[in-house]
C-alpha cells in the first residue's frame, strides 16, 4: 500500500484524530522534527513525550506498543483525516499540509453543519 492522502479534510475524522493523546503527540513530534519521519524514530519520539522520559529510559517493550500502535491505529487515523501523509511501504510519516488550512476547511465544514 503506497501513500495515503486525502484532498478533503473531514471535520469528524479531524476532531476524532485530535481527541486521542497519542495522535497529538504525533503531530507535536512531527511539528518539532526534520519530515519525513521513519515511523521508528517517529514511536521514540512519541513514547518519549507520553511516558515523560528521554527513550533510553524507557523500557523497550513500551515503545514496542507505542510503535505498534502507531502502525495500526494512529498513523493510519490522522492520514484519514488528511492532516498527515503515510507511505506505509516506506514506512514514512509527514505533515500533509500546514495545519492553519486544516482547521479553517474543518471550520468551515462545521458551520455549513450548523446551518
Amino acid at each position: 500500500m503506497g501513500e495515503q492522502r486525502t484532498d478533503h479534510v473531514n471535520a469528524d475524522q479531524v476532531f476524532g484524530a485530535l481527541a486521542d493523546q497519542r495522535c497529538r503527540h504525533v503531530l507535536r513530534c512531527l511539528d518539532e522534527h526534520e519530515t519525513p519521519i521513519e515511523l521508528a524514530e517517529l514511536a521514540d519520539a512519541v513514547a518519549s513525550r507520553t511516558y515523560d522520559d528521554p527513550v533510553a529510559e524507557i523500557p523497550d517493550r513500551a515503545v514496542e506498543q507505542t510503535y505498534i500502535a502507531l502502525y495500526h491505529n494512529h498513523v493510519p487515523k490522522l492520514a484519514d483525516s488528511g492532516l498527515i501523509t503515510y507511505d506505509r511501504g516506506r514506512e514514512l510519516v509527514d505533515t500533509s499540509v500546514p495545519f492553519e488550512p486544516v482547521a479553517e476547511s474543518v471550520l468551515e465544514e462545521t458551520a455549513s453543519e450548523l446551518e
